[in-house]
């Protein structure tokens, strides 16, 4: 039975934010090292990966989805960190602070609707990831401190949520190609 790679997000599509959250990643990628930036057209708040489903799971999740209610909200994107610590990081990401509890509520609704699923629970924390980093040079961790110490406080920009999406990725050479299953509006 052939399965698909699937996750639930919020896009991220305001021109101006996408610009400010290349811009970082430009200084990010000069650092020596293995790292790829998150493709502008692929910038998203990950709610919840589901990884491989088949077609009758996909259509039951979507009927379930179905039922997750919220209003539309504002989300503030600012600042930037990375995880699991500067240390050793693994992922750049983009934090959240205005419209996070929403975020979380929505998350809340989702895990509970899928529950049956018995998908992989994870602690959650509003962040878009922008870049992933599978090696850096020692070289450059001293740089890399410096960079998200450069952006800590920046503000990225504020933009209206009023849908979620369900997606499918197909991973690709190039790097992954998401399509939207469903898109689920908010109830206002």
């Amino acid at each position: 039975m052939e399965k698909m790679r699937t996750f639930i997000c919020i896009e991220i599509s305001d021109s101006k934010i996408i610009n400010e959250i290349a811009k970082v990643q430009r200084e990010f990628s000069t650092l020596k090292g293995r790292i790829k930036s998150t493709e502008q057209e692929n910038i998203h708040l990950t709610l919840k990966f589901l990884g491989n489903i088949t077609k009758s799971e996909c259509d039951e999740i979507i009927n379930l989805l179905d039922q997750v209610k919220f209003k539309k909200f504002t989300m503030t994107l600012h600042g930037i960190g990375c995880f699991p610590g500067p240390s050793r990081p693994r992922i750049v990401w983009v934090g959240v602070t205005s419209g996070a509890d929403k975020v979380e509520d929505i998350y809340n609704q989702i895990n509970k609707l899928l529950r049956k699923f018995h998908f992989k629970k994870e602690a959650f924390k509003s962040h878009i990831t922008i870049s992933r980093i599978k090696f850096m040079e020692r070289s450059s961790s001293t740089k890399f401190k410096k960079l998200l110490d450069q952006f800590r406080d920046k503000h990225f920009g504020d933009f209206k949520v009023s849908s979620f999406q369900f997606k499918k990725s197909t991973l690709t050479p190039k790097g992954p190609i998401y399509t939207t299953l469903k898109e689920f509006k908010s109830n206002e």
